[in-house]
């Protein structure tokens, strides 16, 4: 299935917004104890951090995906890594969704590959400890990218025990 994965514009916030919502949907199940699993007052859940950063800061970058004229997903970017050895620049995936119509059909490690094109170099992906589908989705989609050139890690980040995917792409041919 082709696909079309393009950086957001400040005029398509609003639809990646909206695509968030989605996203915090699906991942309210890790959090249905605590606060971060329950929509707020206006039925909107809230994200913990200022969307509009993707748009506004440098470091920040915001992919939408489009498959048959239909949005099947986004991907958050940053240059925030705290998993890099010391003075390394890199990139992280922040937050990373594929719609469910769009699952299991090879369009998420098609959006990733995509991403780790554009931004060669380190990479960090990390997936909360209780997120088993984000840590196998990462697991075989880096392992395929890098050809098994990756490390993976244990942490505690983010208030989360969290599984780190990393790879270095900087030096590949």
């Amino acid at each position: 299935m082709p696909i079309k994965l393009q950086k957001a514009t400040r005029e398509q916030a609003r639809i990646l917004g909206n695509l968030l919502q989605f996203y915090l949907y699906d991942f309210s199940v890790y959090f249905c104890n605590e606060p971060d699993g329950y929509v707020e007052k206006n039925g909107l859940f809230d994200p913990g951090f200022d969307l509009n950063r993707y748009f506004d800061q440098a470091g920040y970058w915001a992919y939408l995906a489009r498959v048959k004229n239909q949005w099947a997903g986004f991907a958050l970017i940053s240059d925030r890594v705290d998993q890099a050895p010391p003075g390394t620049p890199g990139r992280s995936i922040d937050e990373f969704f594929v719609m469910r119509c769009f699952r299991r059909k090879g369009i998420g490690r098609a959006m990733a590959f995509q991403v780790f094109e554009t931004y060669r170099g380190f990479w960090q992906i990390g997936a909360i400890e209780p997120n088993l589908p984000a840590q196998n989705f990462w697991r075989v989609t880096v392992s395929a990218y890098t050809g098994g050139r990756y490390q993976e890690s244990i942490t505690d980040a983010y208030d989360e025990v969290v599984v780190w995917q990393t790879f270095d792409s900087s030096t590949w041919r």
